[in-house]
């Protein structure tokens, strides 16, 4: 089992509960989407699976391990509001994170190639700000999957 949330409950404050009981599982290479209105639990639900929040009652296992922290290299997140350098080329957010990995400059040229085809995105030279501008928020999306 990849995920498994057993009476999960989580309430900010004295409030409702954003969690109520929830109980589910994840089975490894399953492809689940979490679809519900604004403030339904969602990003609260994944901030716990992640570790940037705890639960208030209840269990979290990841790969068969109870997480009671950050979930490191296990999980991958990317939340809603994006951390792209606004100034820099879409090739260079991918150069800056390549190289943070450790990459060549080869390795990192070659990943750029790949990434952009595979990813569909518009001119590597393109600014982010200048994807924002032109609303081509899928496209920033991408770059940060990419990264």
């Amino acid at each position: 089992m990849a995920l498994k949330v057993s009476m999960g409950f989580k309430r900010y404050g004295r409030g409702e509960f954003i969690l109520n009981n929830l109980n589910m599982e994840v089975g490894r290479g399953e492809i689940y989407g979490l679809l519900g209105a604004s403030g339904c639990g969602k990003t609260t639900l994944i901030s716990c699976v992640v570790g940037l929040r705890k639960l208030d009652r209840g269990t979290i296992e990841v790969f068969g391990q109870e997480r009671y922290g950050k979930v490191g290299n296990l999980c991958g997140y990317m939340p809603q509001e994006l951390s792209l350098l606004k100034a820099l080329s879409i090739a260079e957010v991918l150069r800056y994170f390549g190289m943070i990995y450790g990459m060549s400059s080869e390795a990192i040229d070659e990943q750029i190639k790949f990434l952009a085809n595979f990813l569909d995105l518009p001119s590597v030279n393109s600014s982010i700000q200048n994807l924002r501008t032109y609303r081509w928020g899928g496209s920033i999306t991408k770059t940060t999957v990419g990264q």
